[in-house]
């Protein structure tokens, strides 16, 4: 029962690494892509060129514990109501 939780659990948390450094390779090359971007307004009465970002580590580093806290969080749920059936009748299709 225990091994079914872990296995489901590390599952789940690669899972979600894996979905995490995919997210902050997309995300950070559509910023990057946005900063490029440029345009001309003085509507403000300031001169503008590009659009103004905000470049922070700790906006990847929230998101990333955010997608492997719900992926570990998904993997456990259904681990947890699998440690509770009998294997045997799993394999043979019981519900």
């Amino acid at each position: 029962a225990t091994d079914m939780r872990r296995l489901f659990l590390l599952e789940g948390v690669a899972i979600g690494s894996a979905g995490s450094a995919l997210g902050w390779l997309l995300g950070f090359s559509m910023v990057y892509g946005l900063s490029l971007v440029r345009f001309e307004i003085a509507a403000t009465g300031q001169e503008m060129t590009h659009l103004p970002i905000a470049w922070s580590v700790l906006h990847y580093i929230i998101a990333s514990a955010f997608a492997i806290g719900s992926a570990a969080v998904a993997g456990y749920l259904p681990a947890r109501r699998a440690a509770q059936q009998n294997p045997v009748d799993i394999i043979r299709g019981a519900s």
